[in-house]
């Protein structure tokens, strides 16, 4: 669908903002989610969502309050005024968090849903060509340059193999 001049995540999530920024709302979701779980459930309670419609009337639902910045999934309102930095290539989720929280002050957060990723690291496809510690170094080393000390380094600590993908483990803390 976009051309062949637009090269890399970034760019192409930067054209399709601009392609679409007629439409209601923009949502992307990445190609490694591998469900969307209830977190509200009884204990033996089903928790994985499957039905497509149920999974798209949540998106819709959620988008039309304000949109929603969650990495793996995040949404965009008609008139958001966002653009992505096309010089960050694993970590551009975070920064326009940051930048959505700085202009718009205001974020949905919907705790109700998951979306649930596999191995973002040493799955095939999408970011993962592009995505390793040296850029996920890179992008934190300029986000803490654009944003100041919003961006804190996180533990590397983990029990589960995702937790010790990448070098670069970042929390947000706003002070706006």
């Amino acid at each position: 669908m976009h051309p062949d001049s637009v090269r890399g995540l970034t760019p192409k999530l930067n054209w399709i903002l601009e392609y679409f920024h007629y439409e209601d709302a923009v949502v992307f979701v990445d190609d490694d989610i591998a469900s969307v779980q209830r977190c509200y459930v009884e204990k033996g309670e089903q928790a994985t969502i499957r039905d497509p419609d149920q999974i798209a009337a949540i998106i819709r639902n959620t988008i039309s309050l304000t949109g929603y910045i969650n990495g793996c999934a995040m949404g965009f309102r008609h008139g958001h005024g966002l653009r992505f930095d096309e010089r960050i290539v694993a970590k551009n989720d975070f920064d326009i968090a940051a930048m959505n929280a700085w202009k718009h002050r205001f974020c949905v957060k919907d705790c109700r849903f998951s979306f649930c990723q596999r191995e973002t690291f040493t799955g095939r496809g999408g970011q993962s060509a592009f995505r390793t510690s040296a850029t996920e170094k890179r992008d934190v080393d300029l986000l803490r340059k654009k944003w100041g000390d919003i961006f804190h380094y996180g533990d590397l600590s983990g029990v589960r193999k995702r937790d010790y993908a990448g070098i670069q483990k970042i929390t947000m803390h706003l002070p706006f």
